[in-house]
């Protein structure tokens, strides 16, 4: 035990001498301690954090867009086949009663497909 508190003593002692020395050299280059720099690597690191979030959060925002618009988009088609199926089944009506003319067919196709291409109101 009184070995490794030995040691423990003189490691300590070997880091507070290199911590000495960065003091030194960076009050050298106009640093007044090294407590300047600390803080400025601590705000540094903030800020990078900040700048990670502010993007992730952009994207998930971004993402959460797309997913709305993807959502409209497949109601709104669903909105057309609903609309074109009850039209369909309005018009095989029409057809079971002319089904002798294929004109009246072709009409009711047109005509449904026209149903589809309209925006809703």
């Amino acid at each position: 035990m009184n070995a490794l508190r030995k040691q423990a003593f003189k490691l300590r002692e070997q880091v507070a001498k290199q911590q000495q020395a960065i003091i030194k050299q960076f009050s050298a280059r106009g640093y007044e301690s090294s407590e300047v720099m600390v803080i400025d690597e601590i705000e540094m690191q903030t800020h990078h954090q900040l700048e990670n979030l502010y993007r992730s959060t952009r994207s998930r925002r971004d993402f959460q867009k797309e997913l709305v618009k993807t959502a409209e988009a497949f109601s709104d088609v669903g909105y057309k086949h609903i609309e074109a199926g009850e039209y369909m089944q309005i018009s095989s009506s029409d057809v079971n009663l002319h089904e002798s003319t294929s004109c009246c067919r072709e009409i009711n196709f047109i005509k449904c497909s026209l149903l589809v291409k309209r925006p809703r109101t």
